[in-house]
C-alpha cells in the first residue's frame, strides 16, 4: 500500500468531519471518501499483485508479464499520467478487471522513461 495514500485518505475523512454541514451529511460524505479510497487501494493492490514488467510500445499497445512470467496484453487506460519523475498507470487486464500501476524513473538516467515520456506525450494525449 502507498503510505501518501493512506495518509491523505485519512486527512480526506478529518477535512470532511470539519465541513460546516449537519452531521449526517458529515458521516455520509466520510463514508463515501472512505469507500472510493477503499476501491482505488484495491486497483493498486490489484496493479501490484498482477504486473512484474510492463512494456509500452511506441504505437501504445501494452504488455504486462505476470508473476508466473507470462506475458498478456493491457490496454493502457485514460486517467493515466506520465510526470517528469513518475507515473500512474490505468489498465485494463486481458480478463477486464482495471488495475493501478505507479511507476518511477529518472529522464536524465533512464532512456526507457525518457521513451516513456515521449510515447506518453504523442500516445497518451490521444487517449
Amino acid at each position: 500500500m502507498l503510505y501518501s495514500g493512506a495518509v491523505l485518505a485519512v486527512v480526506g475523512i478529518f477535512l470532511v468531519a470539519s465541513m460546516p454541514i449537519h452531521w449526517l451529511a458529515r458521516l455520509l460524505l466520510a463514508v463515501a471518501w472512505t469507500v472510493f479510497c477503499a476501491v482505488e487501494w484495491r486497483r493498486v493492490r490489484r496493479g501490484f499483485s498482477a504486473c512484474q514488467r510492463l512494456c509500452l510500445m511506441a504505437d501504445g499497445t501494452a504488455m504486462r508479464q505476470d508473476p508466473d512470467g507470462h506475458w498478456d496484453a493491457v490496454r493502457v487506460l485514460s486517467g493515466s499520467i506520465i510526470l517528469r519523475h513518475a507515473g500512474w498507470l490505468v489498465l485494463e487486464l486481458a480478463d477486464g478487471h482495471r488495475a493501478v500501476q505507479p511507476v518511477r524513473g529518472h529522464c536524465r538516467e533512464s532512456n526507457d522513461w525518457r521513451r516513456l515520456q515521449v510515447i506518453w506525450r504523442h500516445v497518451g494525449a490521444t487517449r
